[in-house]
């Protein structure tokens, strides 16, 4: 059984692809915000990508404070204008 997000990643090669769709943060977030308010990117990098809308931020970031085993700390913050593309 894993234990934490430290075992998770030290149990798999980091070149693997995921999405973390089973990760408890996403779903957490599935749960209070329902399966369309964001979208979970799949990665190599061993934690979550999640892409919300610019209206949600704060609230989002507030719900990830105050979950039973909050989040202290954003790792990453990027914003993107990809009207043009």
């Amino acid at each position: 059984m894993v234990n934490n997000m430290t075992d998770l990643t030290a149990q798999e090669p980091a070149w693997q692809t995921r999405d973390h769709l089973d990760d408890p943060v996403i779903g957490e977030l599935r749960n209070r915000f329902g399966p369309d308010a964001f979208t979970v990117q799949a990665t190599r990098t061993g934690v979550p990508v999640v892409w919300i809308k610019r209206e949600q931020l704060l609230e989002v970031g507030d719900f990830l404070k105050k979950l039973p085993k909050p989040y202290v700390m954003l790792f990453d913050l990027h914003g993107m204008d990809e009207r043009l593309r």
